[in-house]
């Protein structure tokens, strides 16, 4: 296994709710085939919201469908709970030496909606890819590398860099917290070592992706028409084996991202980068030409093991241009110009909590978390055009079923936290947990015609786990 230097914070405690490392402790869910070892993880899961507006989307929070009162739907009360999010991992590690390792990992769970999912009778929601890498780590060379589908190099850790070793809220939602910084996605990742594994230095290349927002122009299938008469494209609904509902968006290059992290006597501490190149086409009449913009930005995140065991404080942050779908509020990346260039959009996003741990069988967590989007805009022809436009109208958001327009781009979401798992059964059967979680939200927009009112939502969340190799 990979090794850590002390820093007051340590590896994920396999018994913790946020614990991503796989596998088990002793001999539950450990297999030998020969020199592999096969190590079981998951968990099964059921969890349920309760909310005062009814956004259809789980314990998934999408918080820019938060509706205004001119949406009937923010004036009714919502339940829904749901085993989807259950849990299957598996680990194989093969030792090739006494310092060299070789592994594979895999998770699932029930995430993904296919068409078919039917909410009324079978609730059939789809087995889903989280997670699929292979990895090598060679701990006296200090060399490290992983490729597959794993959490971004930009998600916060927790110590050095090393997969499965990710800081993530213990929050029942699914979607995690605004302001998160995080994706799951194919990666090439390179990771060097030092000072007895307390100063570490990674790189990936990353599967790129671009959020449009199109809000004034013509959008059919990533085809966007523009007020001169020419067509940018900006990308395709997916065929064959991707999502036909979903447009991907069309890409020159991999994001680029590096990582520092250091871990000295107390603490973790991190800095990153990241570049990514927004790319389209304009077409006028029967030829064209590519547009690529230079996107990117820089964060950084802290674990203060303020009392070791007992309490700890995370927080995180990112900030650029056109990177917003690191962000758990999935704010858009870019716009476009009047001549179709793609133009990325400023973003900011941060988070902070307080983790208790007052004993083996109780966590308790508070945190706050905000993302935020800047705007970029045009008018043509006495028509409006790009996000955040102050020609929009937001007139018709606070009466229901307004015959007056309600544009309400989001300029930012913000979400405070609290909550609480109980692990009131552990033994050699595993873990049974329960936990409950209370959460507020606020969506606000940019001015129009008509102001900026904002809109909010409260939650209460429920859980129980049985996590039978914990």
């Amino acid at each position: 296994m990979v090794h850590f230097a002390e820093n007051g914070v340590g590896p994920h405690p396999r018994e913790t709710i946020g614990a991503q490392a796989a596998g088990a402790v002793g001999d539950r869910g450990v297999f030998h085939l020969g020199p592999v070892t096969i190590m079981l993880g998951g968990f099964v899961d059921m969890a349920a919201v309760l909310e005062n507006r009814h956004v259809a989307s789980g314990t998934f929070n999408y918080w820019q469908d938060m509706p205004y009162p001119n949406e009937p739907r923010y004036h009714t009360n919502n339940f829904e709970g749901s085993a989807r999010y259950s849990r299957l991992s598996l680990l194989a590690r093969g030792n090739i030496n006494s310092e060299a390792t070789i592994s594979g990992f895999f998770e699932s769970d029930f995430g993904a909606g296919a068409v078919t999912t039917d909410p009324y009778e079978s609730n059939s929601y789809a087995f889903r890819m989280r997670q699929a890498y292979l990895a090598y780590d060679d701990n006296k060379a200090g060399w490290h590398f992983l490729g597959g589908q794993a959490w971004s190099l930009l998600t916060p850790g927790r110590i050095g860099i090393v997969a499965r070793q990710e800081s993530l809220p213990e929050t029942i939602e699914a979607s995690m917290l605004a302001g998160q910084t995080w994706s799951r996605q194919w990666q090439v990742r390179v990771v060097k070592d030092f000072m007895d594994h307390r100063l570490w230095a990674g790189f990936s290349i990353e599967n790129p992706a671009t959020l449009y927002d199109t809000t004034g122009f013509t959008n059919s299938n990533g085809t966007v028409s523009l007020p001169n008469g020419n067509t940018a494209t900006i990308g395709e609904n997916g065929v064959g084996l991707t999502n036909d509902t979903a447009n991907f968006s069309n890409e020159i290059a991999p994001d680029l991202i590096g990582k520092l992290a250091y871990d000295p006597s107390w603490g973790h501490y991190e800095v990153e980068g990241i570049l990514h190149f927004p790319h389209d086409r304009v077409t006028i009449n029967h030829t064209g030409h590519n547009n690529t913009a230079i996107a990117g930005g820089a964060g950084g995140s802290l674990i203060l093991p303020i009392i070791p065991s007992k309490l700890e404080l995370r927080a995180a942050g990112l900030a650029g241009w056109g990177i917003n779908r690191y962000g758990s509020v999935l704010l858009p990346d870019a716009t476009l110009n009047a001549k179709g260039d793609p133009v990325p959009l400023f973003g900011i996003q941060a988070q902070a909590g307080l983790i208790a741990h007052p004993n083996p069988h109780i966590d308790v967590y508070g945190y706050f978390g905000t993302q935020r989007v800047g705007h970029a805009y045009f008018n043509s022809d006495g028509s409006s055009y790009g996000y955040g436009n102050p020609l929009y109208s937001n007139a018709g958001c606070l009466q229901e079923l307004s015959s007056l327009t309600c544009s309400a781009n989001t300029r930012g979401i913000s979400e405070a936290t609290i909550g609480a798992w109980w692990r009131f059964f552990k033994g050699r059967f595993g873990t049974v947990e329960g936990g409950t979680q209370l959460a507020y939200a606020r969506r606000d927009i940019w001015k129009g015609i008509g102001g900026d009112p904002h809109t909010s939502m409260s939650q209460v969340f429920f859980d129980f786990r049985y996590l039978p190799f914990q």
